[in-house]
């Protein structure tokens, strides 16, 4: 059950000095509260005080793995975001599937067996049946290519599979990455 103005604690691994440009904190890193907003504004999390702690790991694998250990082990985080880099993502998930905690990737994790579309609606769909969430947002930026609509409607497909777990889809949106409305 859902409990009133809960504290949902954020670890995230980022990077501050490696390719800043791209995925260095600085520039990227305003995108979480504004995700949190976003759905806060159109009635979704608002019984949830989010409190976010970062660790710059520089992409950086035993910096990773001591960040890794001090969110999931001593402080005993909700959920973690990164680190930005492929080979350092899955570090991160192998702790992740130790200590049981979910692990969000963004920024270059487009490695191959990181991004493997077939895959992935099978993965979200295990991962929320493991911390028994029924509950999900979709949200996606369109592009020109059109490979997050075909991601999310790959995710979108697994999670309607009346054999799978079930998940109700309480929303799903593309944002507009021009309107700062959306």
């Amino acid at each position: 059950m859902f409990c009133c103005n809960c504290k949902i604690h954020v670890g995230i691994a980022a990077a501050l000095e490696f390719q800043p440009a791209s995925i260095g904190w600085a520039y990227s890193g305003g995108a979480v509260p504004l995700a949190v907003q976003y759905l806060q504004s159109h009635g979704f999390l608002t019984n949830f005080d989010f409190e976010f702690h970062v660790e710059y790991t520089e992409c950086d694998i035993a910096s990773t793995v001591r960040a890794g250990l001090k969110f999931m082990s001593t402080l005993d985080y909700d959920v973690i975001i990164g680190p930005p880099c492929a080979q350092a993502l899955k570090v991160m998930g192998t702790l992740s599937n130790i200590f049981k905690k979910p692990v969000l990737g963004w920024g270059f994790v487009s490695e191959s067996e990181l991004s493997d579309k077939s895959r992935l609606g099978i993965a979200a769909s295990e991962l929320l049946q493991l911390f028994s969430w029924n509950r999900v947002a979709l949200l996606f930026y369109a592009n020109e290519l059109n490979y997050c609509n075909s991601v999310i409607d790959d995710v979108e497909s697994k999670l309607n599979d009346p054999n799978g777990y079930p998940v109700k889809i309480v929303m799903k949106g593309e944002i507009d990455s021009k309107d700062n409305g959306s």
